[in-house]
């Protein structure tokens, strides 16, 4: 990989529609492994299909050998971690790094069970870890075994004697094993679960009486809309876990793992091929990604850094350097690097998303209604969402940060509110995007719409601090003391200053954060001012100059704000030219 140390190395680049082989194995190498990667693809898309426009390119990096993969390892207690590759995704970019140095099996092994991982990445809905690990561990034994067929679905030898050694998992512990849990490790894939996760998907796929191939595309098509992922699985397999467990039982006790045979189109594939020499910003950037997955986050900035130097119109290198720079929250480089690569034409719509994250952080969006803030920063935010969501229509976090703007924002899409509807029915009870379209609906007028939303959600989010749940009970307080205040400023232009203070009185009864609080409290004092000014007006009419007077020094002694200072000294002063013109005209008569 151009690696110091090793200087002699040329590196071939060959590309296929799906993928891009680096290596220094020499072109043939790079060639097969492009050819047998895209007949991979194909037959994999077979059995789970997704949107092949969905599938981001990937660069498989092949070492020769496993001194030259180390750098690159993530590390495990302090040491390189004892895998022969693995699977990278950051931003929608991917990488497959393995070292040629193992023997042929383990190493297409290694292969084939990280691309089923990036195919799947392509899947729109959730896969469960089971039946993604399953599916990878059984399409690993992808073969081409002659110029027309390929095959799958050969024995996993040491997954058999550990199941016909060991006891099974129960399905239910199978299906509620996340990533987070000891079974798990994709570094060590000879653990029970990858095991029978294997053997399950195994006896679905080619088990006698089996439910078959389209089971699994029923299964994954049910588990959003199900009540329950139990319910699913009955539904797609028509039958119950237990039945499931003991014919699995059987079968991995009698079944008959033969590989299965399908036929091949490497012809086409193969004039779909590019040759060139890797250029040394496609090897930076493939490296700094290797170093991204492996947790070296300094040392793949700087390959990042080289990269962009090198390659500055090939947008993947900014859109990582962006990520970097929003992981430790330097929104200021973020803007800067993704605003390089939205220039360099990236269509990666987490390039858009980010963009909006960098303008306004989820930390501010709680917030961002009632602070400081600059409405066109958040139009320029509001763009970046939409076209986040243009291009990655089920992106729910786009939604959610579309709805942040919808408050503060300068000017409103119209399309806006239609958005966020799609965005509600993608992910139904999203507080961050219920508070959003509330929000649009106070600016359309519709006020009375906009509370009783809120209201609802926070009727059913009850003390959730969540920020969307933040957002909508700031937001719902603020339109209450906004309609509180314009009551009490019609009420006093009226000089209904008593029916005012009780509608402030109300507003202090409720738990208040202490803005709103002091807002209510400057309009009290200011009621009780001008109020104590209209009873001085009415005593000076009738007479009670004395009290008028009284009344206005007492107030004026309080120190009022300055509007109410002038009109209380005006009106002394106006007594007092009045008590003058009395005088003189008493003087006259006399």
């Amino acid at each position: 990989m151009a690696l110091r140390g090793a200087p002699a190395d040329v590196w071939t680049k060959v590309t296929s529609p799906h993928f891009t082989i680096l290596t220094s194995a020499g072109e043939s190498t790079a060639r097969e492994w492009a050819t047998v990667l895209e007949e991979f693809r194909r037959g994999m898309q077979a059995i789970v299909p997704v949107p092949v426009d969905k599938l981001r390119p990937v660069t498989v990096v092949l070492f020769k050998t496993d001194k030259a993969m180390e750098p690159y390892l993530p590390l495990e207690k302090g040491k390189p971690a004892r895998i022969g590759g693995y699977f990278v995704r950051a931003n929608e970019i991917n990488v497959i790094m393995l070292s040629l140095d193992g023997g042929d099996e383990e190493v297409r092994h290694t292969i084939f069970h990280e691309a089923v991982h990036w195919h799947l990445s392509a899947f729109e809905g959730p896969m469960p870890l089971w039946l993604g690990e399953g599916l990878a561990e059984l399409y690993a034994t992808f073969k081409l075994t002659d110029e027309k067929t390929y095959t799958f679905g050969a024995p996993l030898t040491h997954a058999i004697r550990l199941l016909r050694r060991e006891p099974l998992m129960p399905l239910s512990r199978l299906f509620g094993t996340g990533t987070e849990s000891l079974l798990y490790n994709e570094g060590d894939r000879a653990s029970i679960f990858y095991a029978q996760s294997w053997a399950l998907v195994h006896f679905i796929l080619f088990g006698e009486g089996s439910p078959g191939r389209d089971s699994i595309m029923r299964y994954l098509e049910l588990l959003p809309t199900a009540q329950s992922a139990d319910e699913a699985f009955v539904t797609a397999f028509g039958t119950n876990h237990g039945a499931i467990e003991k014919r699995l039982r059987t079968y991995i006790m009698r079944g008959s793992y033969r590989m299965h045979r399908y036929p091949r189109t490497t012809a086409d594939i193969a004039k779909l091929l590019k040759v060139s020499r890797a250029a040394p910003g496609d090897i930076e950037q493939a490296k700094g990604l290797l170093l991204l997955g492996a947790q070296k986050t300094e040392a793949a900035e700087a390959s990042l850094r080289r990269a962009v130097v090198l390659a500055p119109k090939d947008p993947r290198g900014w859109e990582l350097l962006g990520q970097i720079a929003l992981e430790r929250k330097d929104y200021t480089e973020a803007l800067e690097v993704l605003t390089k690569a939205m220039a360099a034409g990236s269509t990666n719509y987490l390039v858009y998303h980010n963009l909006g994250v960098s303008y306004f952080p989820p930390s501010m969006l709680p917030n961002v209604a009632f602070v400081a803030h600059d409405p066109v920063q958040m139009d320029k935010a509001a763009a970046s969402f939409r076209m986040a969501i243009q291009l990655a229509p089920a992106h729910v976090e786009s939604y959610e940060g579309l709805a942040g703007m919808m408050h503060g924002m300068q000017s409103q899409d119209p399309g806006d509110m239609d958005l966020l509807a799609r965005g509600a029915r993608l992910a139904p009870n999203n507080a961050r995007i219920e508070a959003g379209i509330a929000a649009g609906e106070f600016r359309a007028g519709r006020g009375k719409d906009g509370r009783e939303r809120l209201e609802r959600l926070l009727a059913k989010h009850g003390d959730s601090e969540e920020g969307g749940v933040r957002f909508a009970r700031k937001m719902l307080a603020n339109e209450v003391l906004k309609v509180e205040m314009e009551e009490i400023d019609r009420l006093a232009k009226q000089s209904r200053f008593d029916e005012a203070l009780a509608v402030v009185d109300r507003g202090l009864a409720r738990d208040l954060e202490a803005a709103h609080r002091q807002a209510l409290e400057t309009a009290q004092r200011s009621l009780r001012s001008y109020r104590t000014i209209a009873g001085a007006v009415e005593r000076a009419n009738r007479g009670e100059v004395e009290a008028a007077r009284k009344a206005l020094d007492e107030l004026l002694a309080d120190k009022p704000e300055r509007a109410i200072k002038a009109d209380a000294e005006r009106l002394l002063r106006e007594i007092t030219r009045h008590e003058e013109r009395v005088k003189r005209r008493a003087e006259r008569e006399n």
